[in-house]
C-alpha cells in the first residue's frame, strides 16, 4: 500500500469511528442513567423490606414479652388440682391452708384438721396459683 493509500484509508476509518465512538458514549451514559435507576429501585425496596421485618419483628416481640399481661385458663393440667378440697379430720392442729376450686377456678382458704385429706392443700394463695392457675402470654 503506497503511503497516500494508507492516509486514505486511515482518514476514512477515523471518520467510520467518530460516529461510532458519539454513539458508544451515548450508550455508556444511557446504562449508567439505567444502572442507577436499578440501583435506587434496590435500595428503596432494601430500606422497605427492612422497614416491614423491623416493625413484624417489633410486633411479635410485644405479643410474647414478660411484660404482657398473663392471661388466665380457667382448669388447671395438675392432677393434683382437680381434687376436692377436704379439709381433713378434726386433728388437735388446725390452721389455715389454700386449695384449688375447679368449679370457681380460684384459689380458696380453708381450716386445715392436718389428717386424712388429700394433696390439694396450700400454704399460702401464692403456692396455690402457682401450682394450679395455668398462664399464658397473650
Amino acid at each position: 500500500m503506497t503511503p497516500d493509500e494508507e492516509a486514505l484509508l486511515e482518514s476514512q476509518w477515523t471518520e467510520i469511528q467518530k460516529p461510532h465512538s458519539r454513539t458508544s458514549s451515548r450508550q455508556k451514559h444511557e446504562h449508567v442513567i439505567r444502572y442507577r435507576r436499578w440501583l435506587a429501585f434496590l435500595i428503596a425496596f432494601g430500606i422497605l423490606l427492612t422497614l416491614i421485618l423491623l416493625l413484624g419483628a417489633s410486633y411479635f416481640m410485644h405479643v410474647y414479652s414478660n411484660e404482657n399481661p398473663q392471661k388466665d385458663f380457667p382448669d388447671s393440667a395438675n392432677p393434683i388440682c382437680l381434687l376436692p378440697i377436704q379439709t381433713g379430720s378434726d386433728c388437735q392442729v388446725h390452721t389455715q391452708h389454700w386449695g384449688w376450686d375447679s368449679r370457681t377456678h380460684s384459689c380458696k382458704q380453708f381450716i386445715y384438721g392436718e389428717c386424712n385429706s388429700n394433696k390439694n392443700n396450700f400454704l399460702t394463695k401464692e403456692k396455690c396459683e402457682e401450682v394450679c392457675k395455668i398462664r399464658i402470654n397473650v
